[in-house]
C-alpha cells in the first residue's frame, strides 16, 4: 500500500484507491477466520486505510481500531506496553458515533476507566459523557472543567519537582563546603 497518500492533503490516485480497496477486502477475509491474536500493527494500518483520508469508512475505521486495542491489551497482559485509558476512550468516542451495541460501549467504558490512574479517571469519564452528548450544554462544559483541572494539576506537579530539584542542588553545593572547587575532566586529545 502507499501509506505517503494516507499522510498528505493531497486525494489518493485510483491506482492507490484500488489497493486500498483490495487490502479492505483482504482485512474482511481476515477478521472472517476469527483469529485468536490479531496483529495489532496489521489493524493500525488498517484504521489508518479507512480513514477519512483513505476510503473514508467510519464503521470499519472503529473496527479496525478496536481490533487493534483488543490485540495491544493481550499482548500488554504478556508483558508489552500497556494499552492507555485515552486511547480505550478514543475507541469509545469512535464507537459512539457508529452503530455499536450499549453493550460493547459499556465494555469499553470499564476498559477505558480501568487503564486510567486513579488521578485522571475524572477526564476519561467526561470525555465519554461528552462523547454521547454532544449537544447537552452540561457534559460539555464539565469536560471542559476537568481538562482545566487536569492542566492545573500537571503545572502544580511541575512547580513542585523544579522546586525539590533546586532544593536537591542547593543541598549538594553544601555538602562540598565553603571555598570548594569542582573540577572538570579535560576531554581535549
Amino acid at each position: 500500500m502507499r501509506s505517503r497518500a494516507i499522510a498528505s492533503d493531497q486525494p489518493i490516485d485510483p491506482p492507490t484507491r484500488r489497493e486500498y480497496e483490495q487490502a479492505a477486502v483482504a482485512w474482511k477475509r481476515y477478521l472472517a477466520l476469527r483469529p485468536t491474536r490479531p496483529d495489532a500493527g496489521l489493524a493500525d494500518g488498517m484504521a489508518r486505510a479507512f480513514g477519512s483520508d483513505a476510503l473514508d469508512r467510519p464503521d470499519d475505521v472503529t473496527t479496525a481500531y478496536e481490533v487493534a486495542l483488543r490485540a495491544k491489551a493481550r499482548a500488554a497482559a504478556s508483558g508489552g506496553p500497556a494499552v492507555t485509558g485515552l486511547e480505550w476512550s478514543d475507541l469509545y468516542e469512535m464507537q459512539v458515533g457508529s452503530t455499536r451495541s450499549s453493550r460493547v460501549l459499556a465494555t469499553t467504558a470499564r476498559m477505558a476507566i480501568a487503564a486510567t490512574p486513579a488521578a485522571d479517571r475524572g477526564l476519561i469519564r467526561a470525555r465519554m459523557r461528552a462523547a454521547r452528548r454532544p449537544d447537552d450544554p452540561r457534559a460539555q462544559a464539565a469536560l471542559r472543567r476537568e481538562m482545566r483541572r487536569r492542566a492545573t494539576a500537571g503545572a502544580r506537579r511541575a512547580r513542585e519537582e523544579e522546586r525539590r530539584d533546586a532544593g536537591n542542588r542547593s543541598q549538594a553545593d553544601a555538602d562540598r563546603g565553603p571555598g570548594a572547587t569542582i573540577t572538570l575532566p579535560d576531554d581535549r586529545p
